[in-house]
């Protein structure tokens, strides 16, 4: 019986974290607008001040500057994919590293969100 009861609980607790594994995280949202260059639906997300680093562009700058600095990006490299390689979380905060593929070539995408009531926002973007 106790035996029983430890393989019930082993089993029970190793679907939980396959469930919780598989569960699409905060970042996957904005996987559709990476993929199509969309800068405007990624830079409405944006926090308030926003840790931007873009080819040379680097800084914390407003909503608007980084929304622009982005779309200058994808201007200049439009994408043609975007795949998330690994994310994780902690303490209500979400990152996500990536791999875009545009016409001009590969970029990494780091992305750092965190939870802000009902919405997400995004706190820093890194394309090197």
């Amino acid at each position: 019986m106790k035996h029983t009861f430890l393989l019930l609980l082993f089993a029970t607790s190793l679907f939980s974290c396959h469930c919780a594994a598989g569960a699409p995280g905060a970042v996957d949202q904005f996987i559709p607008a990476f993929k199509n260059g969309d800068a405007q639906k990624i830079g409405g997300s944006f926090d308030a001040t926003v840790e931007i680093s873009i080819k040379g562009k680097v800084g914390s700058y407003n909503a608007s500057q980084a929304t622009s600095i982005l779309t200058d990006f994808f201007n200049a490299n439009t994408p043609s994919n975007f795949t998330i390689e690994h994310n994780g979380s902690a303490a209500g905060s979400e990152f996500a590293i990536g791999n875009l593929t545009t016409r001009s070539g590969n970029f990494k995408v780091s992305i750092f969100v965190k939870n802000n009531g009902s919405s997400v926002v995004i706190k820093e973007l890194r394309i090197e």
